[in-house]
């Protein structure tokens, strides 16, 4: 009995540890993105009704000429996609996003309502280069951005 019970707890703990918040910073590279079929970021635990992604990238300009977007995954549509990624097109691997999100401003913050249980979701970034062919944008200037992600706490509150 000991060890399933040590199991279940240690997963537990995991949950809760990837529940909480998290900030990440870094660049969306067109280069990355190009090479990989979209660049990917990171996995993240939302759970609870106003958990919040906020996004802050330094160069609005050069995201809305490049049609720069963040394509977020739930884990089963995630897991799909890495298992049979010879199935699926570099359009279609983008299409099967949950949700895209256009970075065409400073600031964007997305809510992540409804969510009943602690689900994993995966953040991708592509562009207009992502897909294409010949990797045409090797000038292709980096945009650096700053993410939090957070979880309400009991009260709610995802700012707290």
């Amino acid at each position: 009995w000991e060890m399933p019970r040590l199991v279940v707890v240690l997963l537990l703990l995991s949950v809760a540890e990837l529940a909480r918040g998290r900030m990440v910073t870094g660049l969306f590279r067109s280069s990355a993105a190009w090479e990989s079929g979209g660049q990917h970021l990171l996995s993240f635990v939302f759970r609870g009704d106003l958990a919040v992604l906020s996004l802050r990238i330094s160069n609005v300009a050069a995201a809305i000429e490049k049609e720069a977007r963040l394509y977020m995954y739930k884990e089963q549509e995630w897991i799909n996609l890495q298992e049979s990624p010879e199935d699926y097109s570099c359009m279609e691997k983008l299409a099967k996003a949950h949700l895209s999100l256009p970075l065409n401003s400073t600031e964007l913050n997305q809510t992540m309502s409804q969510i009943p249980y602690p689900q994993t979701w995966y953040l991708l970034y592509a562009d207009k280069y992502t897909c294409e062919e010949n990797q045409g944008q090797s000038t292709s200037q980096d945009i650096e951005f700053e993410m939090v992600l957070l979880n309400p706490d009991a009260a709610g509150n995802p700012l707290d």
